[in-house]
């Protein structure tokens, strides 16, 4: 019985683990994202007003 309680947290371990990666990918991703859509705007600005 504490075998099959192993394995079962061990595969709820791993579904969270890869849920949890998955989640910071996704955070990294969204920022930046924001990032590049902060910097595209200003160039835009910039380029919009030279000085």
């Amino acid at each position: 019985m504490s075998i099959k309680y192993i394995s079962t947290t061990s595969f709820a371990f791993r579904y969270a683990l890869r849920y949890y990666t998955l989640y910071v990918y996704s955070l990294c991703w969204i920022v930046s994202h924001r990032r590049l859509d902060t910097s595209c705007s200003q160039y835009s600005k910039k380029k919009k007003n030279p000085l």
